[in-house]
């Protein structure tokens, strides 16, 4: 069914959020039709569902991982040039669209709306208006968070996992309670727990009274394999979500298959958020198993991640060159959720030039599939990391450069060690084909983990 534009207008000013939907879509598939009614809307309001369905069609509206450079119609691109057409597409509209709006005060609200939405749009628009209105720094103290490593011990040895080289000791309560000060003294938001497999330390009960004791929720992936059944503090007043990740080793061990489906439902019973975790480190896992699993737990989150190389790359990882032959179980699992409405999630960046069109394009409009990572948010801190020796990383898959915690030091020091280490590696490309990548240019795509410019 088509609308025009006037039923597209009596759709958006709907109190039933379907019908705004559908508005919202008609507007932003056919964009070429419906350009003036899109830059219309936004010149008064800043609709939630329109700037959503725009941000999955045009992925260039996004931010990327730095300040994206000057746009060149002309210039050819031989990966994702559509991307790059209907990025030319959209700001010829906008042009056509200024050419036409001459009140001062749409054209401001209508920046302002593009600018605070849209940012991989702001060195464009810095040359379509002459003063943007400046939205402030988004990447501040609010979202700042901190992962502890507070264990590298674990009760499996995974042969995939990029924890395997971490040395077996555990972080001491005074040292952790010393890190959490600090980290509420810089207003960290939340801090999680890392391992080894965090469960398994000594005095993890008490590491989560500690944790609660100084305002912080956290969250944590587990193999959910050792008994928490005994402890108290482990409710949702502390933690906040349970990544739980699902071994190979675990499925077909009954004793610890029921240590698990134990410690669900523990975790239920505590209203604990509760997302399923899967490593792929062979092009064929048992998938199946996976949503047997989830069927039987009644969870309905995915997380996925191809596995990656740890510091030294002698776990099993999926080697860089070999990408391309994991795109068939990736695009398995995607159907398979899709089919069974799980929400599927990406732990880690894959590179959408392995899917073909149609797939990388349901992908990048998700919302859930992201060929970024968040590291270089909060002026590179989002993955901020601090080991059992006390020494900050950048990033768990980027260990090579470290900066040891001070209790006085400020965060300031840690967000200048963090951008040293992070901003070149992100600015790298991982192939040859990235210099001819329209994502890449437009630092919408860092290729794959970070590890991996660390190893290569």
């Amino acid at each position: 069914m088509t609308f025009d534009a006037e039923q597209i207008s009596e759709l958006f000013r709907s109190d039933d959020w379907y019908f705004r939907q559908i508005a919202a879509k008609t507007l932003v598939d056919e964009f070429d039709a419906h350009a003036h009614l899109f830059f219309d809307l936004l010149s008064t309001t800043a609709s939630e569902e329109l700037t959503r369905h725009a941000r999955g069609r045009f992925p260039s509206l996004a931010g990327g991982f730095a300040e994206a450079g000057v746009f060149v119609p002309s210039r050819r691109y031989a990966y994702f040039s559509k991307y790059a057409e209907e990025h030319a597409l959209f700001l010829e509209k906008l042009q056509a669209y200024l050419r036409r709006e001459t009140r001062a005060v749409r054209r401001r609200q209508l920046a302002a709306n593009l600018f605070n939405h849209f940012e991989g749009l702001r060195d464009d628009l810095s040359r379509l208006f002459p003063r943007p209105r400046d939205p402030g720094d988004a990447r501040n103290e609010a979202g700042r968070q901190l992962m502890i490593f507070i264990t590298g011990k674990c009760n499996l040895h995974c042969p995939y996992c990029f924890s395997g080289e971490i040395q077996p000791s555990e972080m001491s309560l005074a040292d952790l309670e010393e890190i959490l000060r600090w980290a509420s003294r810089n207003q960290v938001a939340r801090v999680s727990l890392c391992g080894g497999e965090p469960t398994s330390h000594a005095r993890f009960d008490e590491i989560l009274s500690s944790i609660a004791g100084q305002g912080f929720k956290t969250y944590f992936a587990s193999n959910f394999t050792v008994d928490c059944t005994g402890f108290k503090n482990f409710n949702a007043g502390v933690i906040e979500k349970i990544y739980v990740h699902v071994a190979d080793q675990t499925l077909d061990n009954p004793r610890l298959m029921t240590r698990l489906l134990t410690n669900v439902e523990r975790a239920r019973e505590e209203g604990i958020a509760l997302t399923c975790r899967t490593n792929i480190a062979d092009p064929n896992p048992p998938v199946a198993k996976w949503f047997q699993f989830m069927q039987q737990t009644a969870i309905q989150a995915l997380n996925i991640a191809l596995t990656f190389p740890a510091a030294g790359a002698n776990n099993k990882h999926v080697d860089l060159d070999s990408f391309q032959r994991y795109r068939p179980v990736i695009e398995a699992i995607i159907d398979a959720s899709r089919e069974r409405r799980v929400d599927l999630s990406f732990a880690k960046p894959v590179p959408p030039c392995i899917f073909g069109e149609q797939t990388s394009r349901y992908l990048l409009a998700s919302g859930n599939f992201n060929p970024l990572c968040a590291v270089n948010e909060h002026h590179c801190t989002r993955n901020l990391c601090v080991n059992a020796q006390k020494e900050f990383h950048a990033c768990l898959g980027v260990t090579s450069s470290s900066l040891k915690f001070r209790a006085g030091m400020e965060w300031e020091e840690v967000e200048r060690f963090c951008t040293s280490v992070i901003r070149p590696l992100l600015t790298k490309p991982l192939w040859d084909k990235c210099a001819a990548c329209f994502l890449f240019d437009r630092k919408l795509c860092q290729g794959a983990c970070l590890s991996y410019k660390t190893v290569s």
